[in-house]
């Protein structure tokens, strides 16, 4: 899947956030992110970023320079200002956003870290730690933060604690 755009609104009236993700082959996938789904999702998204392939060879301490500096990079080639495309021909998870509340993380065959977000069903997608999907996620949770009034600390990446987030499922 090659995303083409994301975009991540909060609604007050639902007090939730919304995640809509477009791809190049011009389909839609939605999901309504809840105050508790940030707070397991938000560890397993920094765990994924500290873990990548491309982190273990840094100490632990420059980590989160390394991470910062792979975030600069990937935001500054965004387009931000382009409005989020309305032309969808296919909505592989169905025309309604999903209610997420599972995170799963596994490694791909190569060693990749592959972060899921899924509904209470296991519907949902996976991402791959290599994916400027993550630091866009990343990036747009901070921002995003301060237009709820959920006062979530998102924490940056702990280097003196590896067990920062489990690798297993969170409800």
């Amino acid at each position: 899947m090659e995303i083409h755009q994301i975009q991540v609104q909060y609604s007050a009236d639902e007090d939730r956030i919304i995640l809509r993700l477009s791809t190049r082959k011009e389909q839609l996938f939605q999901f309504l992110i809840t105050r508790r789904f940030i707070k397991s999702f938000w560890p397993a998204l920094l765990k994924m970023m500290s873990t990548s392939i491309s982190m273990t060879h840094y100490a632990a301490e420059a980590k989160q320079a390394v991470i910062d500096f792979e975030q600069e990079k990937v935001m500054a080639t965004a387009k931000t200002e382009q409005p989020f495309s309305t032309h969808i021909k296919e909505y592989p998870l169905g025309k309604e956003p999903l209610l997420l509340s599972a995170v799963t993380h596994k490694k791909a065959k190569d060693g990749t870290p592959i972060l899921g977000i899924h509904d209470s069903r296991g519907v949902g997608i996976e991402l791959n730690s290599g994916h400027s999907l993550i630091h866009y996620l990343y990036n747009a949770l901070q921002t995003i933060n301060s237009e709820t009034d959920w006062n979530l600390k998102l924490q940056r990446i702990n280097p003196g604690n590896d067990d920062q987030a489990t690798l297993n499922k969170f409800h």
